[in-house]
């Protein structure tokens, strides 16, 4: 009877060793989203993180709506400056540019303000 309990308790000890051993590590903080070459992409959440707003091939000279005041971080893989606007009284102040193939992990005061975006 003892040796029954015995073996027993070991094969349960294995077993939780090896549920131990498969647990996975816990994970770093999520990557960036890559946003592609010859793209724009803004993001809701500071080190591009969230919901990608915007996702966009669009040129020079295009505007491109986003969700108002809810972008925090964004990256400009294109040859073009993108110009986050902000909508007051139906005048648009610039609150945040993007230059040529450049990325911000935060937008400082201009975060959760820009309304739409001028590529120029």
């Amino acid at each position: 009877m003892k040796t029954r309990v015995l073996n027993a308790f070991a094969v349960s000890a294995l077993a939780t060793a090896g549920l131990l051993s498969a647990v996975a590590p816990a994970s770093a903080a999520p990557a960036k989203l890559k946003c592609e070459a010859g793209h724009f992409c803004a993001y809701e959440h500071i080190n591009f993180g969230g919901a990608v707003l915007v996702h966009s091939r669009a040129g020079r000279g295009d505007t491109v709506d986003v969700v108002n005041d809810r972008t925090s971080s964004g990256s400009n893989n294109t040859g073009n400056l993108w110009v986050g606007v902000n909508l007051r009284l139906g005048i648009g102040d610039d609150v945040f540019k993007w230059a040529k193939y450049t990325d911000a992990s935060t937008l400082g005061g201009a975060n959760d303000k820009i309304d739409k975006f001028d590529v120029k």
